[in-house]
């Protein structure tokens, strides 16, 4: 282990991997300080919310499904409004998303012409420690106006005059890093990366005019959201920043956070900026969440739409509630990605990505997220086709009524052996690809993150489980899967070649895989299981 032995609370701090001189760019004594101070101020309180999970887990299992809660209902019904956004967030029709830890996707990004780019050290990014590091470096160079990146082959990029505003993510409040101890703990993986954002950049972001603004990942409930209001104010005063200073859009991508929307905006109120629909996530969540009810069993992925279901409920939910309350109902994240080789495939991805921004500016939402440069112009086109005005705050979809039976309605569409081969191929080369240090993998024409890898695994364990029907008649057994597990296995094999195959991480990626779907209960999150091989 290597020791830091420098500031007053440093003599607690380990670190797994020694510190090249850049990453004491980063990791410097006083970053290292801070970090400490908000693992002993947050720690406990943060245990016993993921107890808390836990608890309300149990409950579901047991029947007692999520709803409205009685105790809250004066939020719900009150009349209040979060803070008016600051100026460089007020129009946020289109939002770019990204790896923080790669520096030329970075600097496309912010090029791109989207209003906001959001730095991702989440579903987007590997979590390696290279990889952490190197995108805390890229966000300080890229505030400080210096970020570039030369190819091998000799071109240069770099960060133009009118770049997008930067919103970073941290990973979520499950997570911890391991190679950063304290007192023998990992700290949070949430604290150790808002955490070293926020200490280089506060100040350098708010002498730009802009300030130090968070997206909040995997929510479930109002007492998460308190604990980030928390840090955020003691980040506040130890940096001696002006209060309020910090903002921050929650994603809502779990069923229970979608039950408590306004009491999350209320807990932030002071700093929200909005909500986003992360769809890919609350699909998952849907899985996992129901896991031990077969009335709840979800087709295809490819057939479970953000206009159908459970889906078209929480949009019209998350526009009433943001919109009532003066917040931002920002868009999810469409898969396509652009196709290079082949002209006919590429008009029909990109009229997709088209209609799925017009259906969200009809809808109401503010904004919407698009994760390749190549789609910032069909989203600004989409949105700008109705929207007049930087957002949609008046439009507040007040003829509609979303119930709690809307909110877990299921919707139609049937279980195939060809959705089941795409999430075991999908799940297997996109863990593969995590695993070796790559976080957002285009596949099939499609963008591929670690929700969309969560929704392939989710799906083939609670299909496997419940022994769900496939389209041809054939009941899905642990037999029958082996058999389609190990064909698609030869046929990634075959595609990759052996020597790619031999380099790769397949044979752990698959292991991963199948031991987690064939496991009684579920594992909450495949990154927990994954992360002791990075």
């Amino acid at each position: 282990m290597y020791y830091i032995k420098q500031v007053e609370t440093l003599s607690r701090v380990t670190l797994s991997s020694p510190l090249s001189l850049s990453d004491r760019e980063i990791l410097t004594p006083g970053a290292i300080e801070f970090i400490t101070r908000l693992h002993t101020a947050f720690c406990d309180r943060r245990r016993k919310l993921l107890a808390r999970r836990s608890l309300v887990q149990h409950e579901i299992d047991l029947g007692v499904l999520p709803d409205f809660q009685e105790s809250t209902k004066k939020i719900r019904e009150g009349i209040w409004s979060v803070r008016s956004a600051p100026t460089d967030l007020v129009d946020r029709r289109v939002e770019i998303t990204g790896p923080a830890g790669n520096a030329k996707m970075m600097i496309n990004a912010l090029n791109s012409g989207a209003n906001v780019f959001m730095a991702d050290f989440e579903d987007a990014q590997s979590p390696t420690w290279m990889a952490t590091i190197e995108g805390q470096r890229n966000l300080r160079d890229a505030v400080r106006g210096v970020l570039s990146y030369i190819s091998p082959e000799g071109q240069r990029y770099a960060v133009g005059e009118s770049p997008a505003t930067i919103m970073m993510r941290p990973r979520g409040w499950h997570l911890v890093e391991k190679h950063f101890c304290v007192d023998g703990e990992p700290v949070s993986a949430s604290l150790f990366d808002f955490g070293l954002y926020i200490f280089h950049n506060a100040r350098g972001l708010l002498d730009r005019g802009t300030g130090p603004y968070f997206y909040l990942p995997k929510l479930e409930n109002r007492f998460e959201a308190a604990l980030w209001n928390d840090v955020f104010i003691f980040a506040e005063e130890y940096l001696a920043i002006p209060p309020c200073s910090i903002r921050a859009t929650v994603l809502i991508e779990t069923i229970p956070a979608a039950f408590e929307m306004d009491e999350i905006l209320y807990e932030l109120r002071d700093r929200s900026v909005g909500l986003n629909c992360g769809r890919w996530d609350y699909i998952f969540s849907y899985i996992k969440i129901f896991k031990k009810f077969p009335a709840y069993l979800l087709p295809d992925r490819r057939l479970i739409t953000m206009d159908k279901g459970f889906l078209d409920a929480f949009v019209t939910l998350l526009i009433q509630t943001c919109h009532r309350r003066g917040a931002h109902a920002i868009g999810g994240m469409a898969p396509n990605i652009p196709i290079r080789d082949d002209g006919a495939a590429n008009d029909v991805a990109m009229e997709k990505v088209r209609q799925d921004k017009l259906r969200e500016v009809r809808a109401g939402h503010d904004g919407t997220w698009v994760a390749h440069p190549g789609l910032v112009r069909i989203a600004r086109e989409a949105f700008g086709s109705i929207l007049r005005s930087p957002n949609q705050l008046g439009v507040l979809r007040s003829e509609a009524t979303v119930t709690r039976q809307d909110l877990l309605r299921v919707p139609a569409g049937e279980v195939t052996e060809g959705g089941l081969r795409t999430n075991i191929d999908v799940a297997v080369r996109y863990l593969e690809a995590w695993l070796s240090g790559t976080g957002a993998v285009p596949l099939y024409n499609l963008m591929e993150d670690t929700a969309t890898a969560e929704i392939a695994r989710a799906q083939i364990w609670q299909w496997l489980h419940h022994g769900a029907e496939l389209d041809h008649g054939t009941v899905l057994t642990s037999a029958v899967f082996r058999k389609y597990f190990s064909e698609e296995m030869e046929s990634i094999f075959q595609a990759v070649g052996p020597e790619r195959y031999r380099r790769g991480q397949f044979d752990l990626a698959s292991r991963i895989i199948f031991n987690l779907v064939h496991e009684s209960d579920f594992t909450p999150f495949l990154t927990l299981k994954a992360y002791q091989y990075l």
